[in-house]
């Protein structure tokens, strides 16, 4: 399936029962990620944490028979899993979270500060030019 791939224009499930139907085979399995199905495989993607296991599995379920198929799991689903892991800080430590948390705050942080350095510089540059057409008087002698 290709990564950018347009979307089911109107599909017949809804995430609640494609969860469900992906999580109705094994008792303690729930959902962690849906993905929307797309034009050409009309199938959901649903990755499934079994209890508290870190360990996630793919289940497809077709939008048109409401099936549930659970896929073998690929080398780049344990990639994107680990990506995914770092990304967010939820299997790591609070020094991790924190450092995820400061890599989200401190852009936006960043761009508000530095507009005010430059509107600041950018008024005294201003006021600069206003005072150099003031005509000066040299002292009396």
């Amino acid at each position: 399936m290709r990564v950018n791939a347009p979307l089911l224009a109107s599909p017949r499930l809804d995430p609640d029962r494609v969860a469900e139907l992906a999580t109705a085979n094994a008792t303690g399995v729930r959902a962690a990620a849906i993905f929307l199905p797309a034009q050409q495989a009309q199938s959901w993607r649903v990755q499934v944490r079994n209890g508290d296991s870190e360990q996630l599995s793919t289940v497809m379920v077709d939008d048109r028979s409401a099936t549930a198929t659970t896929v073998q799991q690929q080398s780049g689903d344990k990639i994107a899993q680990w990506i995914r892991w770092i990304h967010e800080g939820s299997h790591t430590g609070p020094v991790w979270q924190f450092l995820v948390f400061l890599c989200g705050v401190l852009p936006p942080a960043f761009v508000v500060t530095g507009t005010m350095i430059w509107l600041r510089k950018r008024k005294a540059r201003a006021g600069d030019r206003g005072m150099a057409r003031v005509p000066q008087m040299d002292a009396a002698e």
